[in-house]
């Protein structure tokens, strides 16, 4: 084999290699690009989903103020009855005939 022809066959294996290690680059290209898509996805989903988290945890934190909000109420109502109940009960107990 001359050397001209040992010359081109070490090109030609070369350009091969080069070619296999282009189409593996680019293989591996579209996977990584496919790898960031679904990551972006699903980014977007755990972000959808601290959204309605929020949401929830707000329209919760709402509910509990009402919810207190109408304790009170009921304590301040039994607070004024048990005062009224209290102020009558004098009079209450004069009323009754036995007890005299």
């Amino acid at each position: 084999m001359s050397t001209v022809d040992e010359k081109l066959e070490i090109l030609v294996d070369q350009v091969g290699r080069l070619t296999e290690g282009l189409t593996e680059f680019r293989m591996d290209m579209a996977e990584l690009k496919e790898m960031v898509r679904q990551q972006g996805e699903t980014a977007k989903q755990h972000a959808e989903a601290a959204k309605q988290h929020a949401e929830a945890a707000k329209q919760h934190a709402e509910t509990a103020k009402q919810h207190a909000e109408t304790a009170k109420q009921q304590s301040d109502s039994i607070r004024q009855q048990a005062i009224t109940s209290s102020a009558n009960l004098p009079a209450s107990i004069a009323s009754c005939r036995w007890w005299n």
